[in-house]
């Protein structure tokens, strides 16, 4: 019987070992990142341009094409006067519509798989240098978003460059701002030289583009700031010059957005279907229509988040990432419920909130110990198996 015990005990240290091996193994860390970059890649080679792409290629609103910089400054500065305001956003967009569409292919696989190594660059833990199993669960997640209603937003050159290309920088700001807040530190140093002017200068402009990426979006890392901004003043933290600087002109972009002729202009042609009902029952029917896309699409996965939250609070609350992972529940509400202001919703919107899931579980990850530890290797390990023949099955279907 003991023999038994013992050959079992070795048994469980050897999978132990080798699961540990495998979490750790750069050479898998590097094999990982060359399956997914080179899946997505394949995947947006063989989607066309279609649709916005084509109306976005040509000088607003005019059937002329665009041929250099200067035909898309005055393509947007019409889109500004006649149909929104995401000047930024779109000129980028039509600046990429003017080269060859596999430019595109390559930068898209590119921010898609440095937004996994983001991620798993600030969950794994600091003695690491890398963790497999949380970049997995990443790569996993973002090939499971691609494949339901976010499809365009990884695949399709419009919806990539508007939603997801914008997303990503404003979580990586918010990220950061977050972190030099619960460390009581500036966002930049406070150094009294001209690098420290320099990087102010960076903050203003880099605040005031992200302000006109989208509606919904930046509204939402707006509010997060200051909610920040505001926790800082409830606790007596001080308020750095730069905290003021990133709200004030991330503000500025959004309003330059929001007032655009354009808006105003598109807005009369937009389609309400209770628009003939009083404000009340317009407003609840509003509120019930962005509770219902969040928790149809995501609800799963909001309810994994909470549930780790739950698990893992009372013996890490006062963990970095703990913080982070609860704090970033505030954006997902603001970027959904936002749209309560809108006439019409479409599914796009939510891009920040399954980006922002991904952050939080990969975040939650990283807590399991060494007891449950090994189940949680073994589940992803199998999941993944079963994500790699998905993937399989959708290259076969594309080249067959």
């Amino acid at each position: 019987m003991l023999i038994n015990d013992k050959n079992e005990l070795q048994k469980s240290k050897s999978i132990n070992f080798n699961l540990q091996n495998f979490e750790t193994n750069k050479y898998i860390f590097l094999l990982i990142n060359i399956i997914f970059f080179t899946y997505f890649l394949i995947t947006i080679f063989h989607t066309p341009n279609s649709e916005d792409d084509f109306w976005y290629m040509n000088i607003f609103p005019t059937k002329e094409r665009i041929h250099n910089i200067k035909d898309v400054i005055i393509s947007m500065i019409n889109h500004y006067n006649l149909w929104g305001g995401r000047v930024i956003s779109h000129g980028l967009l039509s600046t990429l519509l003017i080269f060859d569409k596999s430019i595109f292919n390559i930068l898209n696989s590119l921010i898609i798989s440095s937004y996994a190594l983001f991620i798993h660059y600030i969950s794994k833990e600091k003695s690491q240098k890398v963790n497999n199993y949380i970049l997995l669960m990443t790569y996993i997640l973002l090939f499971k978003f691609s494949n339901g209603i976010n499809r365009e937003n990884f695949f399709w050159e419009t919806g990539s460059v508007i939603y997801l290309w914008t997303s990503i920088p404003l979580i990586i700001l918010l990220y950061s701002y977050l972190k030099s807040f619960l460390r009581n530190k500036s966002l930049i140093s406070n150094d009294n030289n001209i690098y420290k002017y320099i990087k102010i200068i960076f903050f203003a402009i880099f605040s005031f583009v992200l302000g006109t990426f989208l509606e919904t979006i930046s509204a939402s890392i707006i509010f997060s700031i200051f909610v920040i901004i505001a926790l800082k003043k409830y606790l007596k933290k001080k308020i750095y010059n730069i905290d003021i600087i990133i709200f004030v002109f991330m503000s500025l972009g959004y309003i330059f957005m929001m007032i655009s002729p354009g808006n105003f202009a598109r807005n009369n042609v937009s389609y309400d279907p209770f628009i003939n009902y009083n404000i009340l029952v317009n407003i609840l029917f509003r509120i019930h229509r962005c509770t219902f896309y969040l928790l149809n699409n995501y609800g799963i996965y909001i309810a994994l988040v909470l549930a780790l939250l739950i698990v893992f609070y009372k013996e890490h609350k006062n963990e970095e990432k703990i913080k982070i992972a609860l704090f970033f529940i505030i954006p997902i509400l603001a970027s959904n419920y936002i749209l309560i202001f809108t006439k019409l919703f479409t599914y796009r919107v939510l891009t920040l909130t399954f980006l922002i899931i991904i952050l939080q579980l990969a975040l939650l990850a990283s807590f399991f110990n060494n007891k449950n530890k090994i189940f949680y290797r073994i589940l992803i390990l199998l999941i993944t198996i079963s994500t790699l023949v998905d993937m399989s099955g959708i290259l076969y279907r594309m080249f067959k």
